[in-house]
């Protein structure tokens, strides 16, 4: 058992395989060829489809509302402690302090993707480009996940942008 698409698409043009498909005159050896070429050609543009719609979810709509959150936040410690001196601000500063560092995580993050999706695409023969979108941008693109994930268990409910977990498992 082959642990991805890129691991087991090569396969199919063993010569096992196109000594049975040939024999029996399902495909041709070129008919094979082109079949592998066209699965591996969607293997790619579908990973980078997918890691293009990630990038554009996080700088157009989760940084903008962490950061909408994290005025918020900040606004509300100035008010509180404008109000009184003395009155305790260390929730909206810990959760402040976590939004900004996961935030800026996040960005980072984000740019490591591009990069990752840029060096996969330049790549010069198919296998290896396909093996750079398995390797690079799918792990670039679960480290971006990971952060986004903890960014929404700790932004504000009404400025998350999407339905969260909670939302899709209870809605029905």
């Amino acid at each position: 058992n082959y642990k991805s698409t890129v691991d087991a698409l090569p396969h199919f043009l063993d010569q096992k395989n196109v000594d049975l498909f040939t024999r029996h005159q399902i495909f041709s050896i070129t008919e094979m060829h082109s079949r592998y070429e066209i699965l591996m050609e969607n293997y790619c543009k579908t990973i980078s489809i997918e890691a293009q719609t990630m990038l554009e979810m996080v700088h157009r709509e989760i940084i903008p509302a962490v950061c909408a959150y994290q005025k918020d936040l900040s606004s509300t410690a100035s008010l509180k402690q404008g109000l009184a001196a003395d009155l305790n601000c260390s929730l909206e500063k810990m959760v402040l302090a976590n939004l900004s560092r996961l935030s800026a995580e996040l960005y980072q993050n984000a740019l490591s993707l591009e990069r990752e999706l840029m060096e996969a695409k330049t790549q010069e023969d198919l296998h290896s480009q396909a093996q750079a979108y398995r390797s690079n941008v799918l792990t670039a693109m679960q480290e971006v996940r990971n952060v986004a994930d903890q960014l929404e268990t700790i932004t504000g409910k009404d400025y998350w942008p999407f339905p969260t977990y909670s939302d899709l498992l209870y809605s029905v």
